[in-house]
């Protein structure tokens, strides 16, 4: 456990290696905290589950793919992203927000996924991937996507799981208001 607010890479890497040194082999799903799963099932336990049973049998058919992203959808439906693709020759991205128009397999090549929803095949990697420390907040999951993708990884992403986000104006709401009701529960 960490003493301190080690911003979202550094704490992603300590419980990344913390799963590796216990099973290299593990598929670790990095999900934001106000991010979802759609409630399609009456149990939210039973949606986590079964998207994480989804993630496992991706993987069984797909090993060679190293970093897999979902679709991310805002609170209203609508995607917001799928993933991005760098320009050539710089280091800018263009974010795409709707699936490609010929997906014909169940996933797709891409340069990024969203940190908000990455998942992780550790079987691929030699060593325990990490973030780069240096990012605390924000643009740590493009550093990482263009690191392993520039050493031969496969990223992706894959129409078959889907996550949503809280808008962050609210997410900051939820938790203020959390907030406020253990102070006074105290």
């Amino acid at each position: 456990e960490a003493k301190e607010n080690l911003g979202f890479g550094q704490a992603c890497n300590l419980g990344l290696h913390w799963i590796y040194s216990q099973n290299g082999r593990a598929i670790v799903w990095l999900i934001n905290p106000d991010a979802y799963f759609e409630a399609a099932l009456p149990n939210p336990e039973d949606t986590q589950e079964s998207q994480a049973s989804l993630a496992i049998a991706f993987f069984a058919q797909h090993p060679e793919i190293s970093i897999l992203g979902t679709v991310v959808y805002d609170s209203t439906g609508e995607i917001t992203t799928v993933g991005g693709k760098f320009t050539p020759g710089t280091a800018a991205l263009v974010i795409l927000n709707s699936l490609p128009q010929d997906l014909q397999a169940d996933y797709f090549h891409t340069d990024w996924v969203s940190g908000c929803s990455l998942i992780l095949n550790l079987a691929n990697f030699k060593q325990c991937p990490s973030f780069d420390p240096r990012y605390f907040l924000y643009y740590e999951d493009l550093d990482f996507c263009l690191r392993y993708g520039q050493q031969g990884h496969q990223i992706a992403v894959t129409s078959m799981l889907k996550v949503f986000m809280i808008p962050l104006l609210l997410a900051i709401a939820i938790y203020s208001l959390n907030i406020s009701t253990s102070l006074k529960a105290i």
